[in-house]
């Protein structure tokens, strides 16, 4: 997979509880693996003891795949960052907050990422280096770090994890591929879909009888492996027939697949692909055909090969070579992308050259070449990203508008800011204090430019207020002004960027609960 390598090493300035400290490179303190530093908690930004989070500048990249969970969705770009937005009251999005995005937020701790899954409420990345990353909703220990503690919104590393080849993620369990084709399985177990009779278990184990696996796939409560010969093995809930006739936490051969090359789970059905066909089991509803369903193989009627699947909570995705979408199953709130057809596959209207697919339960998102992503289906907490997260539904694919020329993202106590192309800033979230920008005080779901800023070079977010360095190096930032963290002299809250005196020759920022620092000529800092 392509890398995305700064032009020249960077100076990032992040802010400690402390004080102001410095990392080099990209951005992330070092670390022996170069994979991503991981919180020690789940503190929400600003708050004492908090994690510093570093920031990417690199420039724009390609988005390579997506995730989908049950109203969050993620982006994975050729840079190894990860970006996420929807429902985010578990801490699914990763940003250290808690709160719902209509728009994309990267995922500040993660680096180095070729991987990205999305369970229900819980998200999880592998890196280049085999090891794997999860934060959100925790209580069945799908995480992976050993507890079954609350909702995590930062990465925390996986437990004895070191060589992941690939990763699933169920409603509320997660499981890897290691090398030598070997699963593991980790949180919630109630019907055997972790490949254990335990209820829940907090960090992974083997699932017995997994050889030769090259794809691993996880519904609601089931699990599917499909082997370097075309097989099909399933375990866990099998309930309406979605692992194929097996039960429990033994996995057992699906009769009837053979060949297989593309594999997907949804809530309670599987899919499969090959050459020449397509086979569904399970959850009658999500099959897209009358009087299918059960643990027997049905064929889809798709008229062109498919190279990929994807399956959300009653519906199903493919992606053909050439990049068209075809979609099948319950039609309901526009997740098969059109407004009329029924549940028969069919293909997505207007969309062309998809290079990824990812189905959350009532949503889908395709990756598009140059930096677009297009999602459609019900819009519950801005799974869409189209800037909203007032629900409804978006029955033709709709771009995510912030992934397009974004540079660095930068988050504060409960908002975030991102640094564009040409220099301007844009911020959304919480406004109370004037942080976002605009001109005046007041929360916003969409992005609102920061008023003045040009020519930004770096942007950093406090508990409540942002700086930007700009290229002719003054610093301007705006917000809670409290402790003189805006102005200098402390008093009042500052809603339009306002000039910081006596800085000059700036070219980094970082912002802490109450203060700011600026990294100024020969490396000062000030």
């Amino acid at each position: 997979m392509a890398r995305h390598v700064p032009p020249a090493p960077l100076v990032a300035l992040v802010l400690a509880a402390a004080g102001c400290q410095f990392t080099t490179g990209s951005g992330r303190p070092p670390s022996q693996d170069g994979a991503a530093k991981t919180s020690p908690g789940s503190a929400r930004p600003g708050a004492p003891g908090s994690p510093s989070r570093p920031k990417e500048t690199s420039g724009p990249a390609n988005i390579l795949a997506v995730a989908a969970g049950k109203a969050h969705s993620c982006a994975l770009d050729d840079a190894g960052t990860v970006w996420c937005w929807g429902a985010g009251r578990d801490g699914q999005l990763g940003d250290g907050t808690f709160l719902a995005r209509g728009n994309a937020a990267r995922v500040p701790q993660v680096r180095g990422a070729v991987e990205i899954v999305a369970g229900d409420h819980h998200t999880c990345t592998r890196t280049d280096k085999g090891r794997v990353y999860c934060w959100g909703a925790n209580a069945s220990g799908q995480l992976g770090g050993g507890s079954t503690s609350g909702g995590v919104s930062a990465p925390r590393a996986v437990r004895n994890l070191g060589d992941a080849t690939a990763l699933a993620a169920g409603r509320a369990h997660t499981c890897a591929l290691r090398t030598g084709g070997k699963a593991v399985c980790w949180g919630a177990s109630g019907r055997g879909q972790a490949g254990t009779s335990a209820a829940a278990v907090p960090a992974p184990v083997a699932v017995s009888n997994v050889r030769g696996a090259v794809e691993i796939v996880a519904g609601a409560a089931h699990t599917c492996v499909r082997t370097s010969d075309g097989g099909v093995y399933c375990w866990g809930d099998g309930a309406q027939g979605q692992t194929g006739g097996g039960r429990g936490p033994t996995p057992a051969k699906v009769r009837g697949v053979q060949g297989a090359d593309a594999l997907a789970a949804g809530a309670n059905h599987t899919c499969a692909a090959g050459k020449g066909f397509v086979q569904c089991w399970g959850d009658p509803k999500a099959l897209g055909r009358a009087g299918a369903g059960g643990e027997r193989p049905v064929p889809v009627p798709v008229s062109a090969p498919l190279v990929e699947l994807t399956a959300g909570d009653a519906h199903t995705c493919g992606r053909t070579r050439a990049g068209e979408v075809w979609c099948w199953g319950d039609p309901a709130d526009g997740r098969l992308g059109r407004a009329s057809g029924g549940g028969a596959p069919r293909p997505v209207p207007g969309l062309r050259g998809a290079v990824d697919l990812a189905a959350g339960g009532a949503h889908t998102c395709a990756a598009l070449p140059g930096r677009r992503v297009r999602c459609w289906g019900l819009n519950s907490d801005g799974a869409l990203g189209d800037g909203s997260t007032g629900g409804g539904d978006r029955l033709t694919p709709a771009l995510v508008p912030t992934l397009q020329d974004v540079v660095e993202v930068a988050g504060g106590g409960e908002f975030l800011c991102a640094r564009h192309q040409d220099g301007t800033v844009s911020c959304w979230g919480a406004g109370d204090a004037g942080q976002l920008g605009g001109g005046r005080p007041g929360d916003r779901t969409a992005p609102v430019g920061a008023v003045g800023i040009d020519g930004a070079v770096d942007v950093a977010g406090g508990l409540a207020h942002a700086c930007a360095a700009l290229r002719d190096g003054s610093v301007r930032c705006w917000g809670d002004n409290g402790s003189g963290q805006v102005r200098g002299k402390p008093g009042g809250k500052v809603s339009r960027p306002t000039k910081v005196t006596g800085v000059t020759g700036a070219r980094a920022v970082a912002a802490g609960d109450a203060h700011s620092c600026a990294i100024v000529g020969g490396g000062k800092v000030r």
